[in-house]
């Protein structure tokens, strides 16, 4: 896996791509690659899809993050089918680590060959822990050593710094289920991305339990493999000191001008990380 240039941005920071008046995305990266999706204009990057290729093969697995869903990351699923890659976004919800882990495990095993395992988020919990992905890719997501959880390392980073590290507002409904304050959610989640497509996404956030801060994954399969942390230099959900510990962990490390959804703003330069992974 190699360092990969950064791409011209505009001076916002944020990288947008052209719609022809046919309704076909170009996503090019390097002058090397050139993916085509019909009809993206129509549905922006947040729409779900349709398409489900009926091959055993699996070539990657994207993971959501919490809150999140597999909608939130169609757009580059269909990019990356454009390029005949195919993908799995199972559903998580509500599913504890355990029962992530052996749903992916599952996809994972049925397929020919080791398939490339993308975890966004605290989706990263569910990556790291699967056995025999052909590559790691943390994607501003928290990458866990055994027995670790993310209520601890925010336990210490209260305790390193003395003040509290800036978390995405939430509050509990009758059910016990934590929901985000969507206008938080929009300014701390999608730095940079369209107002339309951050209006979905939001849209499309789901409650969970709060029980996600202490998920612990039993193993560090993703120690004995390649991986790759994406970071964003905009990251608000994550705190500095934790993106720098989870990028130090990770066989290469990448920092974009991007805030915690690179997919959405960065989908291209995503795309081309996952197909380098998958050769």
């Amino acid at each position: 896996m190699r360092q990969y240039p950064e791409q011209p941005v505009p001076a916002n920071g944020t990288r947008t791509t052209s719609l022809t008046h046919h309704h076909i995305i170009h996503v090019m990266w390097t002058g090397r690659v050139q993916a085509r999706v019909d009809g993206a204009a129509e549905r922006g990057r947040l729409q779900p899809f349709s398409h489900r290729n009926a091959k055993a093969m699996t070539d990657v697995i994207f993971l959501h993050g919490a809150w999140h869903q597999p909608a939130h990351y169609a757009y580059v699923a269909e990019c990356l089918r454009a390029q005949g890659l195919t993908v799995e976004l199972p559903d998580l919800h509500m599913l504890s680590l355990a029962e992530s882990v052996a749903k992916v495990q599952a996809v994972v095993d049925d397929s020919p060959r080791p398939p490339v395992v993308v975890g966004h988020s605290f989706g990263g919990l569910t990556a790291g822990s699967v056995t025999g992905a052909a590559v790691y890719v943390f994607l501003t997501a928290w990458v866990l050593l055994a027995n670790e959880s993310p209520g601890e390392l925010l336990a210490k980073v209260r305790a390193d710094t003395g003040e509290e590290p800036e978390l995405l507002a939430t509050h509990l409904d009758d059910a016990g289920l934590l929901h985000l304050d969507p206008t938080d959610a929009r300014r701390k989640l999608y730095i940079g991305v369209s107002d339309r497509d951050a209006a979905t996404a939001t849209a499309l956030l789901r409650p969970e339990p709060p029980s996600i801060f202490g998920a612990a994954p039993e193993a560090a399969p993703w120690q004995h493999g390649t991986s790759v942390y994406v970071a964003g230099i905009q990251e608000r959900t994550i705190a500095p000191s934790l993106v720098d510990l989870f990028a130090s962990r990770c066989s290469t490390s990448l920092t974009w001008p991007t805030g915690h959804a690179p997919h959405l703003t960065h989908p291209d330069d995503l795309v081309q990380v996952i197909i380098e992974a998958a050769r």
